[in-house]
């Protein structure tokens, strides 16, 4: 990831990530959390300290994605 993601940022889920990300969604950075503990990464299946953005889609609906698997838009 070449710059830093920021609140209303457009993003690009990238090509490479997951299926269940979305690859290729383009969606606005409208939050993020930290995986903080053992049951929040047990049940994200991603270890603690993993960055999730909250995305919103242009139809309004939202998902989280790791922000490994993010590409700020210019």
């Amino acid at each position: 990831m070449n710059n830093p993601i920021d609140y209303g940022d457009n993003v690009r889920v990238i090509p490479s990530a997951p299926t269940k990300f979305e690859p290729g969604t383009i969606a606005s950075a409208c939050g993020f959390r930290i995986i903080k503990n053992n049951k929040e990464a047990q049940t994200e299946e991603m270890p603690i300290g993993t960055k999730l953005w909250l995305l919103e889609k242009g139809d309004g609906s939202s998902f989280e994605v790791p922000e490994e698997f993010l590409a700020r838009l210019e």
